[in-house]
């Protein structure tokens, strides 16, 4: 009978608990959809540059001087700059490594983007150098995020690194979560987390901070049947989640039960060879 119910428990477990994901990524750029309004708790700075997308000119870049691509762009410096999401907006991030400004770019045009309360075009560009993100710290924000970008020839907005770790409910009758993995990320990663079942982006919480010539990105998942998908170069995608065995080093009760199940095993394989022989 133990030894059912613990094949039971080894074959439902995938369902039985919620886990939270926390990623720490080092990467150079991510995009992001605002789930939640930052209208009204915006991302300020001491200075920007804005390069306001002309008419039906969607291409985006800067000149080799770092400036607004004069032919593709209007471009104006801001002091005291706030930039605002309304929800459903999309934005790409990215940190150029020999400069260390951040730049941002308005991928939606059906939710805004704003600056200091104006809409700005799908398209338009916001540059903000190193020392006014440093200046402005953290920036907090809650959205269904992708990290990175697969490495290939070109390509720019790569994960350097990173560590994940995996927390999970506890039984019904048990307050808090318990941590039952973690591990790493490769350089080169593309990595997001979504539902298991549906496979579809999660709404996350998290900050971008600079550090050093890249961006350091912290998300953390709420409780739920959830998977981290990465997308790595040259293999198939790894779905990363935490397993009956993962849970049974470090949960006093599953371990108590495989004891058990293995004791019970044990005396009946004991019992069959000490019976006499009909």
């Amino acid at each position: 009978m133990g030894f059912i119910i613990m094949c039971l428990l080894w074959v439902i477990y995938p369902n039985l608990f919620n886990r939270t994901y926390v990623l720490s990524v080092m990467t150079s750029g991510f995009e992001a959809k605002f789930t939640r309004s930052l209208v009204n708790n915006s991302w300020q700075f001491s200075d920007i540059l804005l390069c306001e997308r002309r008419e039906n000119r969607l291409k985006g870049g800067t000149d080799k001087n770092g400036m607004c691509a004069a032919e593709l762009f209007s471009e104006r410096q801001l002091s005291h700059a706030e930039i605002g999401f309304e929800k459903g907006a999309t934005v790409s991030v990215e940190r150029d490594v020999e400069t260390g400004a951040l730049s941002i770019v308005a991928l939606s045009d059906d939710a805004a983007v704003r600056v200091n309360g104006v809409v700005i075009p799908l398209g338009s560009l916001m540059i903000i150098d190193q020392e006014a993100w440093q200046d402005a710290g953290a920036l907090a924000f809650s959205g269904e995020v992708t990290i990175g970008q697969v490495a290939t020839t070109g390509e720019t907005r790569l994960v350097s690194g990173g560590s994940y770790e995996i927390l999970e409910s506890g039984w019904p009758w048990e307050e808090g979560a318990m941590l039952v993995k973690s591990g790493q990320f490769f350089r080169g990663d593309q990595i997001q987390i979504v539902t298991k079942n549906t496979n579809t982006p999660v709404e996350v919480i998290g900050f971008l901070a600079p550090v050093d010539d890249t961006i350091s990105l912290q998300v953390t998942s709420p409780m739920g049947k959830n998977v981290v998908d990465v997308d790595r170069m040259a293999g198939e995608n790894l779905l990363i989640l935490s397993s009956a065995i993962d849970r049974s080093k470090v949960d006093p009760l599953l371990q108590v039960l495989t004891f058990f199940v293995a004791v019970v095993l044990a005396l009946a394989t004991l019992r069959d060879w000490m019976r006499p022989p009909n």
